[in-house]
């Protein structure tokens, strides 16, 4: 997959009325539009959607590096390693490789 607009991404206004909300790389590139599902009003929840998604690069860097500190300070095949850190850094995994497209 290829890499995807580096961040620090922020979630921002549109100029457009039907598209409030939406995603701009540090550069000023408009990345996307937040819409709401047709059942709830224009912007009901189209500024929380782009704040989230606006941290997406921040969150998956932070995810990679807690996900690389916990693997390298517990042995994950060894029987006797705590599962709930097996299973907090399987799922670590599990969603960067969804991030990235590696799932």
């Amino acid at each position: 997959m290829s890499k995807h607009t580096p961040g620090p991404w922020e979630a921002a206004k549109s100029r457009e009325e039907a598209d409030p909300w939406g995603i701009r790389s540090d550069d000023g590139y408009w990345l996307a539009s937040i819409l709401d599902s047709a059942s709830e009003p224009m912007g009901a929840h189209s500024e929380v959607n782009a704040r989230l998604m606006a941290a997406a690069p921040d969150l998956l860097l932070a995810l990679r590096e807690i996900a690389a500190d916990y693997a390298d300070r517990f042995d994950m095949n060894c029987p006797s390693t705590n599962p709930g850190i097996k299973y907090v850094v399987e799922q670590a995994r599990a969603a960067i490789a969804k991030a990235t497209g590696e799932s």
